[in-house]
């Protein structure tokens, strides 16, 4: 159950920020439809059926997204903290959130104008928020933290070295970095194709 509402949530976080970039009522059905009809591509690890982190982290790393384009409309530090606070978080629930969540910082370099020039000092303030709050719960371990860490360290190394077939292929070291986009290419062609060029025309409109 959690699980369940965490991805209804992030779905409805996704949602709130289509409206806000495209200010259109149906981007935003959209993509909360796509979010919650639309089948996992590998219906053994649907994170939203079953107790993993994923969930949790997934809606922390939606909420960073939202709070990161706010803060980029109007350099508001009171959004930079927000957004320092939802990756803490993230990083907190799991470490893999630092992949989902490293092209934040070129909402600031990708802008050239003067104004964004300008806010590197909230992206510093945005980047020591996030690193606090993730440390704060390793903290609270008091001298459980090199074991804690050194467990959660190993079962990840554990995790990217298991054997895995993608497209065909078995891989022994673990999923190769583009597994996730061939399952969605696999599942949904024209929903994968339709992402990438969502991606192309959001990088260019920044």
């Amino acid at each position: 159950l959690p699980s369940a509402i965490a991805m209804l949530l992030c779905g409805a976080v996704l949602a709130a920020l289509a409206w806000r970039v495209t200010k259109l009522q149906v981007a935003a059905f959209a993509t909360f439809a796509a979010w919650v009809l639309l089948p996992h591509p590998d219906p053994s690890f649907d994170v939203g059926r079953l107790g993993y982190l994923d969930a949790l982290m997934l809606l922390w790393c939606a909420l960073a997204l939202y709070a990161a384009w706010r803060w980029q409309e109007a350099w508001s530090r009171r959004w930079a903290v927000a957004c320092g606070v939802a990756i803490g978080l993230a990083l907190a629930t799991k470490f893999t959130a630092l992949f989902v969540l490293i092209g934040i910082p070129l909402l600031v370099i990708r802008r050239s104008d003067a104004a964004a020039r300008r806010r590197y000092g909230q992206l510093a303030v945005l980047s020591g928020v996030a690193l606090v709050v993730a440390l704060v719960p390793w903290l609270l371990l008091g001298r459980d933290v090199p074991h804690a860490l050194r467990f959660a360290l190993s079962m990840q190394l554990r995790d990217v070295r298991q054997t895995i077939i993608v497209a065909g292929h078995t891989y022994e070291d673990g999923a190769p970095i583009w597994t996730q986009l061939w399952w969605q290419w696999d599942a949904w062609p024209a929903f994968a194709l339709t992402q990438l060029t969502g991606i192309v025309v959001a990088w260019w409109a920044l």
